[in-house]
């Protein structure tokens, strides 16, 4: 027998009462955390809109930087990485291969009935290891400071 907030022996009977005591209040509060929910989003409609608006507007702005710093990267024949304050070229390897050749070299190399793409590409990472059929081809990736305020200063017109 179990004791539940008393001191003596409750029977399995007085459990199930308790059992089904504590299961409605559960879903009592459970409805009510869901209507305050429900409330708060019905009464925050426009700031989720404007939240949505403003994370489109960034992902725009990020992908029209991105394609630009690439742009400016491979016209510049010296390569500079930095191409503006806030907005950099980090390279990276990209190994390009045929999936079906990438196949059949693993069978025959009895890695996997299936391939496992990061693990075919960490063997490609090291030329004593790399396929001969796999091209390395450098791939420029862009980052952009994560807090342009620190690399512009707050409030500077460039920066808003």
């Amino acid at each position: 027998m179990e004791t539940v907030g008393e001191d003596r022996e409750l029977t399995i009977e007085e459990l199930v009462g308790e059992l089904h005591t504590a299961r409605v209040n559960l879903d009592n509060s459970n409805q009510m955390v869901r209507q305050v929910e429900a409330d708060f989003k019905a009464e925050s409609a426009r700031m989720y809109e404007h939240d949505a608006e403003a994370k489109k507007q960034v992902e725009f702005i990020e992908a029209v930087i991105r394609k630009r710093a690439v742009e400016q990267y491979e016209a510049d024949p010296d390569r500079k990485k930095e191409i503006t304050p806030g907005v950099g070229i980090r390279i990276s390897n990209a190994y390009v291969y045929l999936d079906g050749e990438a196949f059949d070299w693993a069978m025959e190399h009895k890695m996997c009935l299936d391939l496992n793409g990061k693990a075919f590409e960490a063997i490609c990472k090291d030329e004593s290891t790399r396929p001969d059929f796999v091209e390395v081809r450098e791939v420029p990736q862009v980052t952009i400071a994560r807090d342009l305020g620190k690399v512009y200063g707050a409030g500077n017109k460039e920066a808003e």
